[in-house]
């Protein structure tokens, strides 16, 4: 799982236009330290836009 992406899409709220999801991690039980980063990617499709997190996991 070194580096490849997990794709979560966000929610997105009308009344104060913030973006959210929620959930819970788990490990992978390899016993490594991992670094973990974030990236939003915003897709727009037939007029619709749609918001993505994207989370990388990292062996440090």
């Amino acid at each position: 799982h070194d580096g490849e992406p997990q794709i979560f899409e966000l929610v997105k709220h009308a009344n104060d236009r913030t973006l959210s999801i929620a959930g819970f991690d788990k490990c992978c039980d390899c016993g490594l330290t991992h670094l973990y980063t974030y990236n939003v990617m915003r897709v727009e499709r037939k007029k619709k836009t749609r918001w993505y997190l994207v989370k990388r996991a990292y062996r440090v």
